[in-house]
């Protein structure tokens, strides 16, 4: 993985839907990323992937009124990341309809 990641295709996901709706495929602008953030001030979206499918990366981000779960997947590497808060709290916490440790959750 380089220091820039291109985004070649932003998701999201609207509370209460079970489908995904295309935001952005190969052309990411400023227009586009300020939707999504107001969609999230707002609390309107469960969940954002953002892909790049040429190096085989993707982050997704679960969002539940304040809480967020941030996991980054490298395909090509075999290697995942889960934000950790460093609390070790192990109790699991609901955040976008599916749970988490609460070590991985962001507030």
């Amino acid at each position: 993985m380089c220091d820039k990641l291109y985004i070649g295709k932003l998701t999201y996901q609207e509370l209460g839907s079970r489908t995904a709706k295309v935001l952005s495929q190969n052309a990411l602008d400023e227009k586009k990323i300020t939707k999504v953030l107001s969609l999230i001030s707002q609390e309107k979206i469960s969940l954002i992937d953002a892909i790049n499918e040429d190096e085989c990366v993707s982050i997704t981000i679960r969002i539940d009124g304040h809480k967020f779960w941030i996991g980054i997947l490298d395909s090509l590497n075999e290697v995942s990341y889960i934000y950790d808060n460093l609390s070790g709290n192990e109790n699991y916490i609901a955040v976008g309809g599916d749970g988490f440790p609460g070590w991985a959750i962001l507030r």
